[in-house]
C-alpha cells in the first residue's frame, strides 16, 4: 500500500505529573456515561443531562483532556503533528497517540477518575437551542459504557429515563437545524466485520440508529458552542469551513431531475434549494436507487470541507460557527482548539499566531483527506478479497457515472464501486456522452441513463490498482425503469 502509516511510536517520554484535581470542577457527582461502537477503546467524548427546569436543560458534554498530557512544541506533540488523526481500518486503529494515552489515561474509560474539558450549554428542551454556555476543565467519572447497540435498544424500549431525555432533545435539536439548512444526504456507509483474527466475515451497510444521531447532535452543540465562543474572541484556532456548491455544476443535477420527471429545479446554491430538491427526488419517485443516485450525484456538486484559521461558516450543516473541539484523542484540529479555549478561559498568553493558522489548516487537511483515502482503500481491499473468496460472479448493479473509455457501476449488494469497459458496450474506439447523464450503447441501440440498473459478471478483480471490473449479462438487462 502507498500510505505507510507507522502502527509503531517511536519511544517517547510518556511520564506525566499527577492530575491536581482540586484546579477542576469536580462533576464526579453528575450522571454520566459514553456511547461508542463496540470495539472501541478511545473513548473522547462522555455525556450528561440535567432536566430540573422544564424550560432550561442542562447538557454536559465532556472531553478528553489530552491537552494535559500533550504540551505543545513537545516531541509528543511533534509526532502527533506528524499523524494529524488516527486511521481506522476494519479490525485495527493506528492511532494518533500512543496507545498508553488514546486507550488508557485519555480515554474516559468507566469507573475511574478522568480528567475533561467539559461544555456545559442551557438548551431550549422544546427547540433544542442553545441559549447558554461555559467551558472549563473537570473530573468526572463515567458510570457506565453503552454500546450504540445497547443504547439503541434502552431508547426504544425506554429503559433509561436519562437516555429517553436525550433521544427527544437530540430529536429536537435535528429537527430544528434541518429547518435552519443542514443538508443531510443518505448515502450508505460501509460495514465490514472481520473475527480477531482481521479476517472478513461479513460486508454490509451500516445502519443508521437513533444512539448514533444522539451522539452526532450533542457533539454538534459542543462545537458549535465553541466555535461561536472562540470566533466572538478573536481566537488563534482552526475552525472546520465548508463553502457552498460549486453553482455551475448544479445544470447536472437539474438535467437529473427532468429525465426522472421530478418536478423540481435548483435555481442556486442555497441550502433551502437543495433541501427542496431532496424532498421531490424523495416524494415523486419509488424507487430506492433514483434517490440514492440522485445524492451521490449531488455529493460530487459540493466542496470538500477543510480547516482554517478563519471562521467561514459550514455550509452543508447550516452552521454560522463550527469547529472541531470533541475528538482531540484522534485529530489533531482537536487539539489546537482546547489550547486556545484554555487560553482564553484561563486568561493565557495565546499559543498560537495567525500564520501557524494558515500552516496548520493545510496540513491538517492534506492529511485528513490522505488518511479518508487510505480508509476508503483498505475498506476496498477487503471487499474485493471477500468477493473473491466467496466465489461469486452475478451481480446486481446501477449506473453510476461515465466516461468515454468506461461506465462506473456501483454495486447494490456490497459498498463498492466497478468499472464495465467501453469493449463490451461498443464497437467503436470510444462510447458516445450526449450529456453527463446518460451514455450511447451501441449494443442496446439506446442510451443508458445515470441510475439505470444492469445485471453484471464479474471479469477481473484488480488488487494492484484496486479495481473490480464486470461485462454485461446482455440478455438480464431489461429497459430502463425511467
Amino acid at each position: 500500500m502507498k500510505y505507510n502509516y507507522d502502527p509503531v511510536y517511536p519511544k517517547l517520554d510518556l511520564s506525566f505529573p499527577e492530575i491536581d484535581y482540586k484546579n477542576r470542577r469536580d462533576l464526579r457527582n453528575l450522571n454520566t456515561f459514553t456511547i461508542d461502537g463496540a470495539d472501541s477503546k478511545d473513548f473522547d467524548d462522555a455525556i450528561s443531562l440535567e432536566t430540573d427546569s422544564k424550560n432550561a436543560w442542562t447538557l454536559y458534554v465532556h472531553i478528553a483532556d489530552v491537552s494535559y498530557y500533550v504540551k505543545k512544541d513537545s516531541a509528543l506533540d511533534k509526532e502527533a503533528i506528524m499523524r494529524s488523526t488516527s486511521v481506522y481500518f476494519p479490525g485495527r486503529v493506528i492511532p494518533m497517540l500512543p496507545p498508553v494515552l488514546s486507550e488508557e489515561l485519555c480515554s474516559l474509560v468507566s469507573g475511574v477518575d478522568r480528567p475533561a474539558f467539559t461544555a456545559e450549554m442551557t438548551v431550549n428542551p422544546s427547540t433544542g437551542e442553545i441559549t447558554k454556555s461555559k467551558f472549563y476543565k473537570s473530573v468526572i467519572n463515567v458510570d457506565r459504557r453503552l454500546t450504540y447497540d445497547l443504547a439503541e435498544q434502552m431508547i426504544d424500549h425506554a429503559e433509561d429515563k436519562m437516555l429517553s431525555q436525550m433521544w427527544r432533545l437530540a430529536h429536537v435539536q435535528k429537527e430544528s437545524r434541518m429547518k435552519a439548512g443542514r443538508v443531510d444526504l443518505n448515502i450508505p456507509e460501509a460495514r465490514v466485520i472481520t473475527d480477531a483474527d482481521g479476517k472478513v466475515t461479513g460486508i454490509g451497510f451500516r445502519s443508521r440508529l437513533k444512539s448514533s444521531m444522539l451522539i452526532e447532535e450533542f457533539m454538534l452543540s459542543a462545537n458549535i458552542a465553541v466555535a461561536e465562543f472562540l470566533r466572538k474572541k478573536k481566537a488563534h484556532a482552526l475552525f472546520r469551513i465548508h463553502e457552498e456548491p460549486d453553482t455551475d455544476k448544479l445544470e447536472t443535477l437539474n438535467s437529473f431531475l427532468k429525465i426522472y420527471n421530478v418536478p423540481c429545479e435548483i435555481t442556486d446554491g442555497s441550502y433551502k434549494s437543495i433541501q427542496k430538491a431532496l424532498a421531490a427526488v424523495k416524494m415523486h419517485t419509488n424507487h430506492e436507487t433514483v434517490e440514492r443516485i440522485f445524492n451521490s450525484v449531488l455529493l460530487r456538486t459540493f466542496m470538500q470541507a477543510c480547516y482554517s484559521g478563519e471562521p467561514q461558516g459550514h455550509w452543508g450543516l447550516g452552521f454560522r460557527d463550527y469547529c472541531h473541539f470533541t475528538s482531540p484523542i484522534r485529530r489533531y484540529p482537536d487539539l489546537i482548539v482546547h489550547r486556545a479555549l484554555n487560553a482564553i478561559i484561563h486568561k493565557e498568553k495565546e499559543l498560537y499566531t495567525k500564520e501557524d493558522m494558515v500552516h496548520l489548516g493545510r496540513l491538517t487537511s492534506d492529511l485528513e483527506r490522505k488518511a479518508m483515502e487510505a480508509e476508503r482503500d483498505i475498506v476496498k481491499l477487503k471487499i474485493m478479497r471477500y468477493i473473491e473468496e466467496s466465489g461469486r460472479k452475478e451481480f446486481r448493479v446501477y449506473l453510476n457515472g461515465f466516461r468515454s473509455d468506461r461506465v462506473f457501476v456501483e454495486l447494490f449488494d456490497f459498498p463498492a464501486d466497478g468499472i464495465v469497459s467501453f469493449t463490451h458496450l461498443t464497437s467503436d474506439n470510444e462510447l458516445i456522452l450526449p450529456d453527463p447523464l446518460s451514455v450511447y450503447i451501441r449494443k442496446l441501440s439506446r442510451p443508458a441513463f445515470l441510475g439505470e440498473e444492469w445485471t453484471v459478471e464479474l471479469e477481473k478483480l484488480d488488487f494492484e490498482e484496486l479495481k473490480i471490473y464486470f461485462k454485461p449479462i446482455w440478455n438480464k438487462i431489461k429497459s430502463p425503469f425511467v
